[in-house]
């Protein structure tokens, strides 16, 4: 059954606390390893790692399709989570040996948007399909080769309230079956 208004109460904090967090988690800056790499004739000829600070959630659409709902489901409450379709891969990140598909690869690239440098990294160029395309063949080579570094935004936060839901959702059950125990006539 649905939850009284108590027991709603602690999965729309629950809820609430999770998707506030999760966005906190995404505009705050972290810190990942970077690959600086060097290739020859499609051939990793080597590569240095450094550490560097960046934002997750730079243009801010992740953080901004992050919702919830709850619901009941044969008598069961059910709080569910919803994202951009990326969100799995910013938690979790990508193992190195996968490469993502070029064409979503040019699209984020296109919509980030990034700014084509000519060859030799003198100037810029133009954008176009093509160009779009190559850099998205270069980064995901390097994805294949180094996989990509998830930040947990989803899984820390889930993790958090979900112990506090716990802890909250008891103490709400116990003092509704005490309310309900306490109307009971006595004989």
């Amino acid at each position: 059954m649905l939850a009284n208004e108590e027991q709603l109460a602690a999965y729309t904090e629950f809820a609430e606390g999770v998707v506030k967090d999760a966005k906190l988690e995404l505009a705050a800056k972290q810190s990942k390893k970077s690959y600086r790499a060097t290739w020859k004739g499609g051939n990793l000829q080597s590569f240095k790692v450094t550490t560097k600070r960046y934002v997750p959630d730079s243009s801010g659409n992740l953080s901004d399709s992050i919702r919830y709902e709850i619901n009941e489901v044969l008598g069961n409450t059910i709080v569910t989570f919803y994202a951009a379709e990326y969100w799995y891969y910013v938690n979790f990140g990508r193992k190195k040996g996968k490469g993502m598909p070029y064409d979503e690869l040019a699209k984020w690239i296109k919509d980030k948007p990034v700014r084509l440098q000519k060859g030799g990294g003198r100037g810029f160029a133009k954008p176009s399909v093509a160009g779009y395309r190559a850099l998205a063949f270069q980064i995901n080579r390097k994805i294949k080769t180094f996989g990509i570094e998830g930040n947990n935004f989803f899984t820390k936060t889930i993790d958090i309230y979900s112990n506090e839901l716990r802890e909250t959702l008891g103490k709400r059950v116990a003092n509704d079956l005490l309310k309900q125990i306490s109307k009971w006539p006595l004989s």
